[in-house]
Order: structure tokens, then sequence, then C-alpha cells
């Protein structure tokens, strides 16, 4: 019984709710087509098809693709879903929207978009600072310092693959398409607002206040998506002047369309 009961816990212990999300993502790596039906392409999501803003997140543009992200979610699943429990979800729903919406506001050239690296990095930041502030309270300072400074050192590499646009631990040309930079700060901001405003709706304790710089952040990302949505509005109804247009211009689902890959109108 003893045996039986280690075996039940130790069970318990693994990150479900991680793996049953992957398990999605392998069910839309399976079906064919799944980056055009499902990517976050611009002109779809602007005509109404919104669910782009979320299932983008589940296609992939090729399985070495696949293979980096699941495996990077189930590590974080093993190291922050026991303490998030079902937190996690609210995390992953926060970091999904912020890329999405920051996406489609912030780069008016980004043509299609999916992967789970911008939501990889909300998990890493917002499940890190909550493991941090958890160990803080218990008096663990070692422990808490070593959490933020792998927050430090994820958001060092996010600044240094923006500046030079080049992954630092993938090959960028087995990914299918190319790199987005800015998924990957927009899924960082997404921990940082989750971490700000999500559990203390959860959990009604932790008050805001004590957030006062992140909500500050979150404010300012704010006003800085309504000035974006302005410029996009104006770029979606804009007229280009000769040569500014490609040679051809593809719609999702077209031959040789790529995810991630961004096209110039």
């Amino acid at each position: 019984m003893a045996e039986e009961a280690g075996l039940v816990k130790q069970l318990l212990l693994l990150p479900w709710r991680t793996l049953a999300f992957a398990a999605l993502a392998l069910a839309a790596a399976a079906t064919p087509g799944a980056p055009s039906a499902l990517g976050l392409a611009r002109e779809p999501l602007l005509a109404g098809e919104l669910w782009r803003l979320w299932t983008a997140h589940l296609a992939h543009g090729s399985a070495y693709h696949l293979g980096w992200n699941l495996a990077a979610l189930v590590a974080l699943g093993l190291l922050f879903e026991y303490p998030l429990k079902q937190r996690i979800w609210s995390l992953m729903f926060v970091s999904f929207s912020v890329v999405g919406l920051g996406l489609v506001l912030l780069d008016s050239r980004l043509w299609i978009y999916c992967g789970l690296s911008g939501v990889l990095n909300g998990l890493w930041v917002g499940g890190a600072l909550f493991a941090a502030r958890s160990e803080y309270r218990r008096r663990h300072f070692a422990v808490a310092c070593l959490y933020r400074v792998c927050v430090v050192g994820g958001l060092a590499k996010i600044a240094v693959e923006a500046w030079t646009g080049v992954p630092l631990l993938t090959d960028a040309s087995a990914l299918g398409g190319t790199p987005v930079p800015l998924a990957h700060a927009l899924g960082a901001l997404g921990g940082v607002i989750w971490l700000a405003v999500g559990p203390a709706l959860e959990t009604k304790v932790a008050p805001l206040a004590h957030s006062r710089p992140v909500v500050a952040s979150a404010v300012g990302f704010v006003r800085l998506m309504v000035v974006a949505a302005r410029s996009a509005f104006q770029d979606r109804f804009w007229v280009s002047g000769p040569g500014d247009e490609p040679a051809a211009n593809p719609t999702p689902g077209s031959q040789g369309l790529q995810p991630g890959v961004r096209v110039h109108r």
C-alpha cells in the first residue's frame, strides 16, 4: 500500500496540464495545413477570424520547431506547474493574448506567425517571478534571488536576439520561417502583466499596490497598443506607391507560405 501511495503521489507531481497542452500542439502538427489555418495571419484576423490570436501558438513551421518548443514547454511545466497549479492556465491565456494582440498592433508587416516561443517566455518570466515571490515569503531569500537572476538572464537573451535578429539556442534555417524576436519580448511582458493581475484576481490576496511598477508598465503598454492600433488601422487602408508591392501577394494557405515570414505590403 505504501508503494502504491508513493507511486500515486509521484504521478500527481507530473505536469499534467502542460502535457495536455503539448498534446494539443501535437494534434495541430498532425493536421495538414495547420500553420495556414491556425496561424496569426493579419488579413484574416482583421476580417474576423479572431481565434487565430490563440490558435497560432499551437501550430509550428517544422518538426524541428515543434520539437524545440515542446521540449521547452515540458521543462517549464516540470519547473513551475506544481507551484502554479491551476494558475498556469491563466498565465498561458494572458501570454497568448499579449503576444497575439501585440504582434498584430505593433508589427503591421508581419504576414503570418505561429509557434510557442512567445508563450514560453511568458511562462518563464511569470513562473519564475511567482516562484521567487513565494520563496521570499517563506524567507528562502537565496532561492528567490536565484529565480530573479534566471529572469534577468532570460530577458538578456531576448535583448540579444532582438539586437542580432538571430536565435541563440536554435537553428533559424530549420524553423520553417523567420524568427520574430518581438514575440519573445511580448511573451515576457505577458508574464509580468499576469503576475500583476492574475494571482490577485484568482486568490483575492496580494493587492496590486505591492506591484505598482509592474502595473505602471502594463498601463504604458496598453497606451502604446492604443497608439499602434490607430497606426494599424491606417496601414490597413494604406495605398502603396509604385515598387512597394511584392511580385506576388500570397494568402494564407497558398503554396510557399512559411510561418513567421514577413511579407512587406
